[in-house]
């Protein structure tokens, strides 16, 4: 896992969150899809372009809601919020 946490730091912005997608999906095959809340929290605060964070966000709220979670999916829904573009 280590190898894969040093690859999202090593690649250009525009790939990161492509690598940390890779990252999350082998972490859930090895330790379980709990496991992966800790790579998406990372990956959020790790200074992906707000588009990225976004999605990450969604991703981490959709998570949550799977793992009966809906309070922390809301909040994280909150957050998440103010990476949206209001014109759209």
């Amino acid at each position: 896992m280590k190898l894969y946490d040093e690859a999202t730091k090593a690649v250009p912005n525009e790939e990161k969150l492509r690598m940390y997608e890779i990252y999350i999906a082998r972490a859930a095959e090895i330790f379980g899809v709990p496991k992966t809340r800790e790579i998406h929290e990372r990956a959020i605060q790790s200074g992906l372009p707000d588009k990225d964070v976004k999605t990450m966000c969604l991703k981490l709220a959709e998570l949550e809601k799977s793992l009966g979670e809906i309070d922390r999916a809301r909040g994280i829904c909150v957050f998440a919020s103010q990476f949206a573009d209001p014109t759209h």
